[in-house]
């Protein structure tokens, strides 16, 4: 019999982690928080380490660490929803006994050099090109533009738009330099190159159904990205709705790609773009939607995805309510400093009635280059009945910032 307990093992910064402790407690389960950077949450309302019943202090990416720490215990289940955490989670789930996914189904899709081989010839064909940073040339091996990224990061990071071979050493560069990051993962000395497509981008809201055995869709969301050369996602807009005959090519290739890269029992988002009416894979992240989508989602669903995550965690059926054509559109926009320099506040006017939340994290901040999602001091979020009514409410909230620098004749910025 289990401790009744879940374990929730770090969390991401939209605070996944602390909707799943709260969803976990509604349940009447016990939690526990497992983390190694309690430093990170310090500015996280609510804290995680706040509102679980306990907190233990561990290197979350050591193996050896989180199988030693749950050896005396009999976790009901064990979640993260960190890119990084989720392979050890995994390993140590498989080891109690615990639904998880297959270890070579997280390979698959946490490398993504590894992603792209085992997709080839699924959907809209792309050309790609790994390359060991040791042996970086001076062009690109497909020509331009092209792609550039770490072959195992998350958020954007490092990756960039290269029209020339300036661009292409500068970006390879980067990446070769990437040493490790927070969580302290070591990256791999290895970068993917990859044809640039034009066109929208969207992410599918996946969960697998321990009953049925099979992939359920959720829902899709449009992504809004900043302009290249970097693609730092600067919103989102639930649910999108394609047309019938888009939507049953998209479905057999989501499930192809899926059955490719041999992921289950898991969550998927995965972000695509199409071409011809051809999805295009971008990535498949085995976890819930990060960015607010789990929100979004809920603002105009009965769907949560964090509580959906939990119950194939414990192993439960899934308890989806059907995708219909929604009354209401919800929509995030995250806000980004208009420049680089000193910022040291951020100022807010007239905030209407129509915005649905807002949060703007004013603290005193060096701005030394806006290139990814970490980059992001707040975000918007309405809801309305199309999408042109809540792209409008959030830009003119966005619009309405001053954003203040220190040591300049200019010093108040309008977004």
């Amino acid at each position: 019999m289990n401790d009744n307990t879940v374990y929730i093992i770090e969390s991401n910064s939209a605070g996944n982690g602390v909707n799943a402790i709260l969803n976990a407690k509604k349940e009447g389960y016990l939690t526990h928080f497992v983390t190694n950077l309690p430093d990170k949450y310090q500015y996280m309302e609510p804290n995680p380490m706040e509102i679980a019943e306990k907190v233990t202090q561990i290197d979350t990416m050591d193996v050896i660490q989180m199988l030693h720490f749950f050896e005396d215990k009999k976790p009901a289940a064990i979640m993260t929803f960190d890119d990084f955490h989720i392979l050890p989670v995994a390993v140590v789930s498989n080891t109690f006994g615990l639904i998880a996914p297959p270890i070579d189904g997280l390979i698959n899709v946490r490398f993504k050099d590894k992603t792209r081989e085992k997709t080839k010839g699924l959907g809209y064909p792309i050309k790609f090109v790994a390359i060991h940073t040791e042996e970086l040339s001076t062009s690109s091996p497909i020509g331009y533009p092209c792609v550039v990224k770490p072959v195992d990061e998350s958020g954007s990071v490092g990756v960039k738009l290269c029209l020339n071979d300036n661009d292409f050493i500068e970006a390879s560069n980067k990446i070769k330099n990437f040493q490790s990051n927070i969580t302290g993962y070591k990256y791999m000395k290895k970068l993917l190159v990859e044809e640039y497509i034009v066109g929208d981008e969207f992410s599918a809201e996946m969960c697998w159904d321990v009953e049925g055995n099979k992939w359920r869709i959720i829902g899709f969301t449009k992504k809004l990205l900043s302009k290249p050369p970097y693609f730092i996602e600067m919103g989102h807009i639930y649910p999108h709705f394609f047309s019938n005959d888009s939507l049953i090519v998209i479905e057999e290739i989501l499930l192809k790609w899926l059955k490719a890269v041999n992921l289950t029992r898991s969550f998927a988002h995965i972000e695509f773009k199409l071409v011809n009416n051809q999805p295009v894979l971008i990535e498949i992240n085995p976890r819930p939607a990060g960015g607010f989508i789990n929100k979004l989602v809920e603002m105009v669903s009965k769907n949560d995805l964090i509580k959906h995550y939990m119950d194939l965690s414990l192993n439960k059926p899934l308890d989806l309510e059907k995708s219909e054509k929604s009354e209401k559109i919800s929509s995030i926009k995250f806000v980004l400093p208009p420049k680089k320099g000193y910022l040291i506040d951020v100022e807010k006017t007239v905030i209407s009635d129509e915005v649905e939340e807002f949060k703007i994290n004013i603290k005193e901040k060096i701005i030394e280059d806006i290139t990814n999602g970490d980059d992001r001091i707040g975000y918007v979020i309405s809801i309305g009945p199309t999408v042109a009514d809540v792209e409008l409410i959030n830009e003119s909230f966005i619009n309405s910032l001053i954003f203040k620098y220190r040591n300049e004749s200019d010093e108040n910025v309008k977004s």
